[in-house]
């Protein structure tokens, strides 16, 4: 519990810390929070995890800790830094989308479609908007093409009968939208108030989600 209640408190921090403009806070309390949702879900797969599941757990380390570099690179300003942290959190999806396929069998030829092909389409559309010159808009596109992977992959587990599928949905919706304001703002100049506690609110939440997709999803495998 302990490691959780530690993470709530670190997250409430740095959503108030963004939202007033208060940095020092936020570069104290963002470079926490994926290390302490990591520890909170191993604890859980300490006590839960079976024989079959156990490459699960080492995966989601290397998600949360390549986000953790996302986080860390993000603090930095400028195009070098923002490059880093989305190869940083990119390659952290991969571990996690990784986790999501493992729970997913026998995939119909509509199921490989929605899960396989639409993520194509809908991340170049997503790209598209920003009309960004190469290679940013190279690097969006994969982004946005996996990001969007999730609430695809989301859906097939739903077809397949796999409610709890749903955390995967919500948790790659959130994302997409926090990432979105971040993208709205770091490529069209667009700011609003509370950007900043917006875009860490809904990055948390997707988080959340997704880790409680990977504890609540994958150890039911049989």
């Amino acid at each position: 519990m302990i490691p959780g209640l530690l993470f709530v408190v670190a997250s409430i921090i740095d959503i108030v810390a963004t939202s007033i403009g208060n940095q020092e806070l936020h570069v104290i309390a963002k470079p926490c929070l994926m290390p302490l949702l990591l520890l909170s879900a191993l604890l859980y797969f300490r006590e839960n995890v079976t024989v079959k599941v156990r490459p699960i757990p080492l995966l989601l380390t290397f998600a949360l800790l390549f986000h953790t570099g996302g986080d860390v690179f993000l603090l930095g300003s400028g195009s070098t830094f923002f490059l880093l942290g989305l190869a940083s959190f990119l390659i952290g999806h991969f571990f996690y989308i990784a986790i999501v396929c493992k729970g997913l069998k026998n995939l119909t030829l509509p199921e490989a479609l929605i899960g396989c092909g639409l993520p194509l389409i809908l991340g170049a559309f997503i790209a598209a908007i920003f009309k960004l010159d190469w290679p940013m808009n190279a690097a969006v596109t994969v982004y946005a093409i996996t990001l969007v992977t999730y609430p695809c992959l989301g859906i097939v587990g739903l077809m397949q009968k796999k409610r709890e599928y749903r955390y995967f949905i919500w948790g790659g919706l959130l994302f997409i939208i926090s990432d979105s304001i971040l993208a709205i703002n770091e490529f069209m100049g667009i700011d609003f108030p509370l950007r900043g506690g917006l875009v860490m609110l809904t990055y948390i939440l997707a988080e959340v989600l997704l880790v409680m997709g990977v504890v609540r999803v994958v150890p039911k495998q049989k």
